[in-house]
Formats: C-alpha cells, sequence, structure tokens
C-alpha cells in the first residue's frame, strides 16, 4: 500500500512522508522544499502535456456514442 501511494503521488501520504524526513533528519528542509517544487513542476507538466483520467474517460464516452458496437 505504501509503494502503491508513493508512486500514485498520493497527496496524504507524500505529506506524510515529508514530516517523517523531516522529523528524522533524513533529508533537509531545503530538500525536501527542492524536492516538493519538482514534483509540483512535474504534475503541472503532466497536465499539459499528457490526457487526464477525464480526457481518456471523456474520449471513450465519445467513441461509445458514435460507435456503439465497440
Amino acid at each position: 500500500m505504501c509503494t502503491e501511494s508513493y508512486l500514485e503521488q498520493d497527496r496524504l501520504f507524500m505529506e506524510f512522508l515529508e514530516n517523517y524526513k523531516i522529523n528524522k533528519k533524513v533529508q533537509s528542509k531545503n530538500r525536501m522544499k527542492k524536492s516538493r517544487k519538482l514534483r509540483e513542476k512535474g504534475s503541472k507538466l503532466l497536465e499539459e502535456l499528457a490526457l487526464t483520467e477525464e480526457d481518456v474517460q471523456n474520449i471513450f464516452d465519445i467513441l461509445e456514442e458514435d460507435l456503439p458496437e465497440l
């Protein structure tokens, strides 16, 4: 479950992980800020360049209406 949450970048899990790293002094606050900014930048790029789940669902809905035999 932890691995899946991390790979999916689950917001609650990522917050937990950041707090853990800070409290256990595994990673500095500056490094955490850089990592967070990189993840946000990656998410933004993904939204701009890739299809979201909603986009994919809309495509399937359109195909289903136009080609019901599929």
